[in-house]
């Protein structure tokens, strides 16, 4: 018996030094992050931009025809994309007939003022 112990034990004594960094290493490479994953979330980020793109010019005819905007845009509101209208003074009136969000895309109201064309 005692014979066949020793060879384990010699076994055990090589596994030992590479034991723990195969498992590290196992570990890091699990929890390292995909990019396939990352590649994908960038497609969906492209694709929201150019549908965010498509509704700007879409509804930017109808924004500009309510009296008091100036303009339309893209702006950030945290993370988040927006539809920013422009207005030269914000009022309650504007506040009514602005929408809040159009196709999804919430609008946020950026008072800026009257808009003039610069000197030539």
């Amino acid at each position: 018996m005692r014979s066949a112990s020793r060879p384990l034990a010699l076994l055990r004594s090589l596994m030992r030094p590479i034991l723990g960094p195969l498992v590290l290493a196992g570990l890091v490479f699990a929890c390292a992050p995909r990019p396939s994953s990352d590649h994908a979330s960038h497609e969906r980020s492209l694709a929201l931009r150019d549908d965010f793109h498509a509704v700007l010019a879409r509804r930017t005819p109808e924004l500009m025809a309510i009296e008091g905007v100036s303009g339309t845009g893209e702006g950030m509101d945290g993370q988040d994309t927006v539809l920013v209208v422009f207005v030269t003074r914000r009022t309650s009136e504007l506040e009514r007939q602005v929408p809040r969000e159009v196709d999804g895309w919430r609008i946020v109201i950026r008072e800026v003022g009257e808009v003039t064309a610069p000197p030539k």
